[in-house]
Protein backbone atom coordinates (compact mmCIF):
# COMPACT_ATOMS: atom_id res chain seq x y z
CA UNK A 1 0.00 0.00 0.00
CA UNK A 2 1.59 3.66 -0.93
CA UNK A 3 0.99 6.42 0.79
CA UNK A 4 -0.04 10.04 -0.73
CA UNK A 5 0.42 13.89 0.53
CA UNK A 6 -2.48 15.25 0.89
CA UNK A 7 -3.39 19.25 1.83
CA UNK A 8 -6.18 19.84 3.32
CA UNK A 9 -7.70 23.44 2.46
CA UNK A 10 -10.22 24.81 4.40
CA UNK A 11 -13.00 27.35 4.16
CA UNK A 12 -11.05 29.69 6.36
CA UNK A 13 -7.66 29.40 4.19
CA UNK A 14 -6.07 26.80 6.83
CA UNK A 15 -4.12 24.59 5.29
CA UNK A 16 -3.42 20.73 7.37
CA UNK A 17 -0.61 18.52 6.00
CA UNK A 18 -2.26 14.37 5.79
CA UNK A 19 -0.89 10.90 4.84
CA UNK A 20 -3.68 9.20 3.10
CA UNK A 21 -2.65 5.25 1.66
CA UNK A 22 -3.93 3.88 -1.30
CA UNK A 23 -3.13 1.70 -3.97
CA UNK A 24 -2.70 4.50 -7.09
CA UNK A 25 -3.69 7.91 -5.26
CA UNK A 26 -5.48 7.79 -2.22
CA UNK A 27 -8.40 5.80 -1.03
CA UNK A 28 -11.80 7.40 -0.56
CA UNK A 29 -13.27 5.27 1.67
CA UNK A 30 -12.85 4.83 5.13
CA UNK A 31 -12.00 6.68 8.60
CA UNK A 32 -8.97 7.97 6.87
CA UNK A 33 -9.98 8.07 3.63
CA UNK A 34 -10.98 11.20 1.22
CA UNK A 35 -14.50 11.34 1.66
CA UNK A 36 -14.03 11.62 5.18
CA UNK A 37 -11.39 14.17 5.03
CA UNK A 38 -13.73 16.09 2.44
CA UNK A 39 -16.75 15.71 4.46
CA UNK A 40 -18.55 14.23 1.31
CA UNK A 41 -19.74 11.59 -0.36
CA UNK A 42 -18.79 12.38 -4.38
CA UNK A 43 -15.31 13.75 -5.45
CA UNK A 44 -14.64 15.39 -8.59
CA UNK A 45 -10.99 15.41 -9.62
CA UNK A 46 -9.44 18.11 -11.68
CA UNK A 47 -5.55 20.08 -11.64
CA UNK A 48 -4.45 22.85 -9.51
CA UNK A 49 -0.80 24.71 -9.11
CA UNK A 50 0.54 25.80 -5.50
CA UNK A 51 4.16 27.11 -5.74
CA UNK A 52 4.83 26.07 -9.44
CA UNK A 53 4.11 22.55 -8.13
CA UNK A 54 1.15 20.65 -10.14
CA UNK A 55 -1.49 18.82 -7.99
CA UNK A 56 -4.94 16.53 -8.69
CA UNK A 57 -7.29 18.97 -6.78
CA UNK A 58 -9.73 17.22 -4.89
CA UNK A 59 -13.21 18.69 -4.13
CA UNK A 60 -16.56 18.17 -2.95
CA UNK A 61 -18.44 17.25 -6.31
CA UNK A 62 -21.84 18.34 -4.43
CA UNK A 63 -20.41 21.16 -3.01
CA UNK A 64 -22.25 24.37 -4.75
CA UNK A 65 -25.35 22.49 -3.84
CA UNK A 66 -25.36 22.62 -0.07
CA UNK A 67 -27.38 24.81 1.72
CA UNK A 68 -24.63 27.01 2.94
CA UNK A 69 -22.00 26.63 0.47
CA UNK A 70 -18.81 28.74 1.24
CA UNK A 71 -16.25 30.00 -1.34
CA UNK A 72 -13.09 28.51 -0.72
CA UNK A 73 -10.61 31.54 -1.92
CA UNK A 74 -7.67 29.37 -1.42
CA UNK A 75 -8.29 26.31 -3.53
CA UNK A 76 -10.04 28.69 -6.50
CA UNK A 77 -6.45 30.47 -6.58
CA UNK A 78 -4.61 27.50 -6.66
CA UNK A 79 -6.84 26.03 -9.46
CA UNK A 80 -6.76 29.02 -11.18
CA UNK A 81 -3.13 28.88 -11.36
CA UNK A 82 -3.46 25.63 -13.31
CA UNK A 83 -4.86 27.62 -16.74
CA UNK A 84 -2.57 28.81 -19.24
CA UNK A 85 -3.37 33.06 -18.68
CA UNK A 86 -2.79 33.35 -22.50
CA UNK A 87 -5.28 30.23 -23.78
CA UNK A 88 -8.11 30.57 -20.83
CA UNK A 89 -10.63 32.89 -21.77
CA UNK A 90 -12.04 34.04 -18.23
CA UNK A 91 -11.62 32.44 -15.03
CA UNK A 92 -14.86 31.76 -13.72
CA UNK A 93 -14.83 28.43 -11.89
CA UNK A 94 -15.36 28.59 -8.37
CA UNK A 95 -14.38 26.57 -5.53
CA UNK A 96 -16.90 25.77 -2.59
CA UNK A 97 -16.36 23.95 0.62
CA UNK A 98 -13.20 22.06 1.73
CA UNK A 99 -10.97 20.87 -0.97
CA UNK A 100 -7.49 19.07 -1.23
CA UNK A 101 -4.50 18.94 -2.96
CA UNK A 102 -3.22 15.64 -3.58
CA UNK A 103 0.54 14.76 -4.71
CA UNK A 104 -0.09 11.53 -6.72
CA UNK A 105 3.62 10.80 -6.38
CA UNK A 106 4.05 7.80 -3.43
CA UNK A 107 5.42 8.56 -0.48
CA UNK A 108 9.13 6.98 -0.39
CA UNK A 109 10.20 5.80 3.08
CA UNK A 110 13.04 3.86 3.76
Amino acid sequence: MNKFKVIRIDTDGSITNHIVEGTDGPKFNGEDGMYQLLNCKLIEITGAVKDDKTYDLYLDEEGRYKEFATLNHKATEYFHNSFDPELSVFKEPLIVGTAALVDMEPINEW
